[in-house]
């Protein structure tokens, strides 16, 4: 079978039933906060999701699942999904996967995951400093 194309300023394409796609050909990089995720009505749900219960359920559902199967499979850790500026989207997350657990069996990461991007080298200049040292304010009240 030949997996259908992913265009960037095109309708949705539906992976095939293995979930393969050719989403590099015609494309370019994007989180995957920008695809599209079952049981949530938005075509890219996840920049928004925390304003969707019914989509925050559906994501919950899928990450306790998965969760499951790296326990399973015997790692003892779990970060969160990585995140490149929006802290309080991270602090979201954790609120809802922590909820009614403190474990990662049942999707507690155990770890933060968060990148950040250092303009040109001007660090000072530019905020890169700053944004970094936010960041990390951030996560230790997390």
């Amino acid at each position: 079978h030949r997996c259908p194309v992913a265009l960037l300023h095109g309708p949705p394409a539906d992976a095939l039933p293995n979930g393969h796609c050719d989403c590099w050909s015609q494309s370019e990089a994007s989180s995957s906060g920008f695809w599209s995720f079952d049981g949530c009505s938005k075509l890219q749900p996840l920049p928004s999701l925390f304003s969707n219960p019914k989509c925050v359920d559906a994501v919950m559902s899928a990450w306790r699942q998965q969760a499951a199967t790296v326990v399973q499979k015997g790692f003892k850790y779990l970060s969160t999904p990585l995140v490149a500026a929006n802290m309080e989207w991270l602090s979201s997350f954790v609120d809802a996967a922590c909820a009614n657990c403190n474990s990662i069996s049942c999707g507690c990461p155990s770890h933060l995951s968060w990148h950040f991007y250092g303009n040109d080298c001007r660090p000072k200049e530019l905020g890169g400093y700053d944004n970094f040292q936010k960041k990390l304010n951030q996560t230790k009240q997390l």
